[in-house]
Parts: structure tokens; C-alpha cells; sequence
């Protein structure tokens, strides 16, 4: 039997719905913020009741994958890791719905899905990585999100969703990494005044299959509003859900309190805990963490990287910036497995 998406159409725009109060967000994530009309690309505001010069309306196709499944499924097994993501992916489908966006279908590590707009797309890909990040906090196998948004026409066949405009997110969606929401400049450039100043550039990138080069942008979910809110950058007053952080290395032990200054570590002596390193493989100044948005993070500055393992967890190699939970170990500059290998410590109360 023929399933349809409901407000679609083959080879045509989707109708945009929107609500008095905007899209309703999930209560404890990330509560959508009031709504206000997509910027168009020459900088007016576009209105759905416009005759003359209205923007149409452009859906928006979304891809949301689970980062490191492979080593995943080896580590824990197929059925234990699809068990572990149906646990993540229930909540996810009702933030889609709640954002105006469809479900188009599971595809093992990840979803596809369909929004009538770049703006709601992206009001659900903010809520969907604040609650992957609330249910990693205390999990024995976490599960990461990286998740890639282009705008443009698509082909509805058979309950299914096809075109350029789909293969286009999924390639956006590759490049993207844990805990990362990217999205096209097209997509980009429909986004109300408020969120895209959540945007920063990424980089260009020639995606696989394409000739072209595409420009990226990133959007920081950790500074979205709260309810009934405008999206903006003040956020960094957000109640944070913890009371301290330790971290021991060397001997040595700092305590980061909740409303403190960073805590930053490397081999200089200005650092608020120094780390001997004969081999200098850790870096003078190699990283920091610090309280954000609610969110304890650490930010690797280092030339060589930091690998962090949550709990009883396995190793991997940050990218940049990490939400940190619970308690786990840091490997400062060479490999885990590396017998020289300097190692620290972290605790979250």
C-alpha cells in the first residue's frame, strides 16, 4: 500500500504550516524558540500571504547518524546496538514531529527526514543533539550524533523521498562529525535572523560524487534559547546541572566550581595545572574545560590531541570540542596504547 507524507507533493514545494505560537518543543531538551520568517537570499522577509515577490517555500531534507557505529557493532554486537539505538531514536521521531518534520525512514545508524522548511530543520537538529547529549551523560555506550541539512525540491515516490537535494544532505551529513550539526549555505541562507546567528563557517568542501564545491556552516546548538525565547548568543547564564569538576593528573588534583573561570592544563606554567612532559608531546597550552551554555566542555588546543574514554568506555579522539559526563580518563598528546603516554583523570559532581 502507497504511503504518503502528509503536506508533500511529487516534483513540487511543500506547503509551509505554521503555528501562533511556532513549533512546541520537548520539555527539559531544548524548547523551540518563538518563530519568525525565513530571511530570503536578498536580505527581505519573506511572507507566506505575499503575492509579489514572496520567497516559496524550499523544504528541507535532514540526516541524523550515530557517530562510530561500526565500532559499535563490533564492540557490543548488532542486536545490543540496535537495541541501544531504538532507545535513542524513539525521542528523536517525536522531536521531528513536534519541528513540522517527517520520519521518512530508519536506515540502521541513522534517519532520514523531511521538513517543510531549512528553519524548522534546523530547530529540530538543535533539540535532537540536546537530548543525545542528556542521555549520553551517564551512558555505558554512548551514542554520538552528527547530523548534515540541504534545502531544495525533492521527488516523493512511493512513501520514499528521492533527488539531488537528498543525496546532496547525506554527503553534507559524511563530512560532519560527533556532536556537529552542518548545513549548506542554501540551507543556511533560510534561516531566520536569529538562529543563523548561530552560525559560524566551516569550510568548503568538495562532497563525494559532485564536481562543485560547497560552502558549510556550522550551527552551534549549544547556544540555542530556552522557551518562548529568541535565539541568541547570551546563553552562557544557563543554570548548569552540576557542582564541580576534579581532574587529577600527575598527582596533582584542580577543581573547577560550577561559575568558575576555565580550568586550562598543558606543559607552560601559567596553566592552572601543569603537566610534566619531558617528550612534549603534550603541549604548552593543551587544552581547557570550562562551563557553557549549561554544558561542561572540553576544548582541545592541542598540536597532537586529546583521546577521552567515558567510564568503562573505549577511547577516541576529540574533534575540537566534547561534552563531557560523568567520569572518565583523558590521554594527553600520544595514543592510549602508547607506554609513554601521559594520562589524566576527570570526575563531574
Amino acid at each position: 500500500m502507497q504511503t504518503k507524507i502528509p503536506g508533500a507533493r511529487a516534483v513540487q514545494y511543500a506547503d509551509t504550516q505554521e503555528t501562533d505560537g511556532g513549533p512546541v518543543g520537548i520539555s527539559g531538551i531544548i524548547p523551540s524558540v518563538k518563530s519568525s520568517k525565513p530571511r530570503g537570499k536578498t536580505g527581505r522577509t519573506a511572507s507566506p500571504d505575499s503575492t509579489t515577490e514572496a520567497t516559496p517555500p524550499v523544504p528541507a531534507v535532514l540526516f541524523a547518524d550515530v557517530s562510530g557505529w561500526t565500532d559499535l557493532t563490533s564492540r557490543v554486537g548488532d542486536q545490543a546496538a540496535l537495541t541501544l539505538r531504538d532507545s535513542l531514536f524513539s525521542p528523536l521521531r517525536d522531536i521531528v514531529q513536534k519541528n513540522r518534520g517527517w520520519v521518512v525512514k530508519s536506515m540502521g545508524d541513522g534517519l532520514m527526514c523531511k521538513f517543510d522548511s531549512p528553519q524548522d530543520a534546523a530547530l529540530a537538529a538543535c533539540e535532537m543533539q540536546r537530548h543525545a547529549e542528556i542521555a549520553n551523560r551517564d551512558a555505558e555506550e554512548p551514542l554520538p550524533l552528527h547530523i548534515g541539512i540541504h534545502a531544495g525540491q525533492v521527488v516523493v515516490k512511493d512513501g520514499d523521498i528521492e533527488g539531488n537535494t537528498v543525496n546532496i544532505a547525506a554527503r553534507v551529513t559524511a563530512v560532519s562529525k560527533p556532536e556537529r550539526i552542518l548545513m549548506t549555505r542554501v540551507a543556511s541562507e533560510r534561516l531566520n535572523d536569529d538562529m543563523s546567528g548561530l552560525l559560524r563557517t566551516w569550510r568548503s568542501e568538495v562532497l563525494k560524487g559532485k564536481e562543485e564545491t560547497y560552502d558549510l556552516f556550522e550551527l552551534n546548538w549549544r547556544e540555542a534559547g530556552g522557551p518562548g525565547t529568541i535565539i541568541t548568543r547570551a546563553s552562557e547564564d544557563r543554570t548548569s546541572a552540576f557542582k564541580r569538576l576534579t581532574l587529577r593528573c600527575q598527582g596533582k588534583v584542580c577543581v573547577l566550581e560550577a561559575g568558575g573561570k576555565p580550568l586550562t592544563f598543558g606543559r607552560s606554567r601559567h596553566n592552572g595545572l601543569v603537566i610534566e612532559d619531558p617528550l612534549t608531546s603534550v603541549s604548552g597550552s593543551h587544552g581547557r574545560i570550562e562551563i557553557r551554555g549549561g554544558a561542561m566542555l572540553l576544548i582541545d588546543h592541542s598540536r597532537n590531541g586529546i583521546f577521552i574514554a567515558f567510564g568503562t568506555g573505549q577511547f577516541f579522539l576529540v574533534d575540537r570540542m566534547v561534552v563531557l559526563r560523568g567520569s572518565g580518563r583523558m590521554a594527553l598528546g600520544r595514543s592510549p596504547k602508547d607506554p609513554d603516554v601521559v594520562f589524566a583523570e576527570f570526575e563531574l559532581e
